[in-house]
Order: structure tokens, then C-alpha cells, then sequence
């Protein structure tokens, strides 16, 4: 049994998917399970999300909202009589008693609807960009969650390994101890190792549900429904592995021989180049600009308000027994109010402008400080996989094999064999959760930029 246990564990030491829980030692189930494609599920957010379907109908609704800005006001229609008299009321009894109609129209300044239309338009552009933002925001809902699934799941088969391998230790453990071969402390410590694997074990596939429920409620999908997406076999995404792990075959170098040195050939561009294409594609910029854009247009207007609307109407009046008559008006409104009403509003607005104007210098420079950060915990997570992959559970590993094979010649204690096994899994579960930080930060660092930055 135990040069089983050996062999298995040298086998694994010899694979960098065992660590991920991709090729176990243990035996497999048969038939391969139903794929969950990560790219399926966002295809599937994107179409039913809420918060995306409500940012599309605003965007709807703010282009509806173009054409109204730049029509004119609708012409007045007018009807009534005129001069009638009080004493003798009729229509004969005075020249100048008529029934008259009439028609207005109101002509705003020059430029205000072109203005006015442009302030709609940028709203509405705006709103377009909402729904980009919106859209990723879902994405890395899911993109979290599915993560959460897939590392939950690694690390319930490297836990389940290695409470299998530390339990089949048990038997001969406990017959040496019963033939007065064994310490009973060491006895007592692999069964409290053992057990609590067990418990890790169930903390873990708890959150896996937890991590399957979050993706059920941001795809609103029913686990009762035939052909549940959901049930299958959760992966890492290759593109997330060529980003983290590089070429598995060849050995990780580093930009040097110093404590801060950055694995070599890293996918992951420079803050700058980052920068400079978030500047371009984040969607809450784009929406930002345009927000500046409807104020700034709006602010041209309040600067123009002092010149007026204009008034025209045209009457026509009908006498009998008399010629019939037409009037004809122009009013203009006079800014009496203007140091209290336009100079005021003109002032706000110029200062809307001023603020959102503030607020987009801020939001550049807490993004280049949100891209920085990312950026530097990729290639934190990735100089720590490399350093896993390479070197802690090959060593860990590879001490584990040989402290099993001392403790079946009677060279090595069953303590120092579990402790082995705490610390090869301790290794190989620091693994999986670097990976998992990686690709979360990777999926915040896209949405942050607006397009993706690894192939």
C-alpha cells in the first residue's frame, strides 16, 4: 500500500495539473462530463440580463428624445370675437365688433434648437455607452463567479487527494501502534489531519454551491429547467492559463536575481499602454464625455438666452356689413429679470460644466491608479505561480514521496509524513487561489480598460 501511495505521489509531482486538479491520482469517474463554456454563459447574460435590457430601453429612450429637442413649438390657433360691446352686445351694432381667427407661431433664437439637439444627441450617445458599461459589468459578475466555481472545485479534489492519501496511512499506523510500534500522539495527529481535511472539504464545496447560486441569480436561470447550463464540468479558460502559467514547458525566467524581479515575457502590456487604450474604449469615459458635451451645450444656450424668442401672429377679423380686417403682431420678451434669471442660469450651468469637467480629471486619475494596482497583482500572481509551479509543490511533493517511502521502512514518523501532506497541500492550494485572484483581477482589469488586453 504504500509503494502505491509513492508511486501515485511521484506521479503527480511529475504534472503541473495535478496542483489544479485537472489529472488526480485517485480513481476517475467513468464518461466525461458536459463542458461549461464560460464564453456560453456570457453570450447568455448579455441576452437576458435586466440590467442590461433597462440600459438599453434608457438608450431608447434617450434617442427618442433628439428629434423633440430640435423642433420648433407647435403653432397656436386662435378664435374669438373682438370689441364686443357691453351695453348692446351683437354684431351689427358696431363697426368695429368682428369674430376673429388668428394663427402664432413662436421662432426660437438662432442656434438654440441646433444647440438643444446637440445636448440630446450627446445624452443619448451617453446612454450608449451605459449600456457597454453596464454590459461589463454583468460579464464580470459571471466571469467572478465562475472562477469562484472552478477554483472551489480544484480545490475540493486536491483536498479529497490528500485526506484519501493520508487516511490510507491510517491501517498500518494503527496496527503498528497496536503491536507497540507507534506513538499514539502521532496516531491521534494524522486522524485530527485527516479529519480535518474532511471538514475543509465540505467548507469547500459549500462554496462552490455558493459561487453556482451567484451564477444562477445574475442569469436568472432556474435550476429546475431541463438541460441545466449549469450542470457540467467548470475549467480554467486557456486564455487565462497562457496568460498565467506561459509555456508550461519551459522553465520561468526572471527579469533578474533580485527579490523584486518580474517573471519574463509577460502578456500583460505597461500601465501606460493600458492607459492609452483605456482612454480610447472604457465605456464609462465615452459616457463621461458626453455627459460634458450635453452640459457644455446647454451652457451655450443659458449664454444666449438674452437673445429672445420670437412671436409672430397673424389674425383675421370679419365685420358685418363691413369690410373684414387682418392684424398682424411680432412680440419680444424684455429680459427685465436678467441679472436674476438669465445671468444666474447662464452662471449654474457654466459651473455644471466646471464640476463634470473636475469629476473626468478625477475619474482619469483614479484610473490610471486602479490600472497600476491591477496591474502590478498580475505580475505578483504571476511570478507567484511560476515560483508554485516550479519549485514549492515539486519540493513539497517530492518530500512527501520521500518521507512516505522512510516512514514504510521505518525511518520516519507518521507526524512528519501528515505534516508533509499539510504542507504539499498548503502549497498546492496557494497555487489555485493565486490563480484564481489572476483571473479575477485579469477580468477587472478588462472591464476597467474596456477591451480585452491578453489574448
Amino acid at each position: 500500500m504504500l509503494s502505491l501511495i509513492s508511486m501515485c505521489l511521484v506521479t503527480c509531482s511529475r504534472s503541473l495539473w495535478c496542483a489544479v486538479g485537472v489529472a488526480l491520482c485517485t480513481a476517475g469517474t467513468p464518461g466525461t462530463p458536459r463542458a461549461v463554456s464560460l464564453d456560453s454563459l456570457l453570450e447568455l447574460a448579455r441576452a437576458i440580463s435586466p440590467e442590461i435590457r433597462g440600459a438599453r430601453q434608457r438608450e431608447l429612450a434617450a434617442r427618442l428624445r433628439v428629434a423633440p429637442a430640435g423642433a420648433r413649438p407647435d403653432p397656436t390657433i386662435m378664435a374669438g370675437v373682438q370689441n364686443l360691446p357691453l351695453a348692446s352686445p351683437g354684431f351689427r351694432g358696431d363697426e368695429m365688433t368682428m369674430k376673429m381667427v388668428g394663427i402664432g407661431q413662436r421662432f426660437p433664437a438662432a442656434g438654440k434648437l441646433a444647440r438643444r439637439t446637440r445636448a440630446a444627441r450627446a445624452e443619448a450617445d451617453a446612454a450608449h455607452a451605459e449600456v457597454t458599461v453596464a454590459a461589463l459589468d454583468v460579464e464580470r459578475e459571471v466571469r467572478d463567479a465562475y472562477y469562484d466555481v472552478v477554483a472551489a472545485t480544484d480545490l475540493m479534489a486536491i483536498t479529497a487527494r490528500r485526506q484519501s492519501l493520508l487516511t490510507q496511512l491510517l491501517p498500518s499506523a494503527e496496527a503498528q501502534y497496536a503491536a507497540g510500534g507507534g506513538a499514539q500522539a502521532e496516531l491521534i495527529k494524522a486522524r485530527l489531519q485527516a479529519t480535518q481535511l474532511a471538514v475543509d472539504g465540505a467548507q469547500l464545496a459549500e462554496d462552490r454551491r455558493s459561487a453556482i447560486a451567484r451564477l444562477r441569480a445574475t442569469l436568472f436561470y432556474d435550476a429546475r429547467a431541463q438541460n441545466d447550463v449549469l450542470d457540467g464540468e467548470f475549467s480554467w479558460p486557456d486564455r487565462i492559463l497562457r496568460a498565467a502559467l506561459g509555456d508550461t514547458t519551459a522553465t520561468p525566467r526572471f527579469t533578474a536575481e533580485t527579490l523584486d524581479a518580474r517573471v519574463i515575457d509577460s502578456p500583460i502590456p505597461s500601465v501606460d499602454s493600458l492607459f492609452a487604450l483605456a482612454t480610447r474604449a472604457n465605456a464609462s469615459l465615452r459616457a463621461h464625455e458626453s455627459m460634458i458635451s450635453a452640459a457644455t451645450a446647454r451652457a451655450e444656450n443659458a449664454a444666449h438666452a438674452t437673445r429672445p424668442d420670437i412671436d409672430l401672429a397673424l389674425q383675421y377679423g370679419q365685420r358685418d356689413g363691413r369690410s373684414d380686417m387682418i392684424t398682424a403682431t411680432v412680440s419680444i420678451p424684455l429680459p427685465l429679470q436678467r441679472r436674476r434669471s438669465q445671468d444666474a442660469e447662464a452662471a449654474a450651468t457654466r459651473a455644471d460644466v466646471d464640476a463634470l469637467e473636475s469629476d473626468h480629471e478625477a475619474q482619469l486619475a483614479a484610473l490610471r491608479r486602479d490600472l497600476a494596482q491591477l496591474a502590478s497583482a498580475l505580475e505578483r500572481d504571476r511570478t507567484q505561480l511560476a515560483i508554485d509551479r516550479t519549485a514549492l509543490i515539486p519540493q513539497a511533493r517530492a518530500g512527501v514521496a520521500s518521507l512516505t517511502a522512510s516512514y514504510g521502512a521505518g525511518r520516519a514518523s507518521l507526524s512528519s509524513v501528515s505534516d508533509g501532506e499539510m504542507t504539499s497541500l498548503m502549497y498546492e492550494s496557494q497555487f489555485v487561489r493565486t490563480l484564481a485572484d489572476f483571473a479575477k483581477s485579469l477580468a477587472e482589469l478588462e472591464r476597467l480598460v474596456g477591451a480585452e488586453v491578453v489574448q
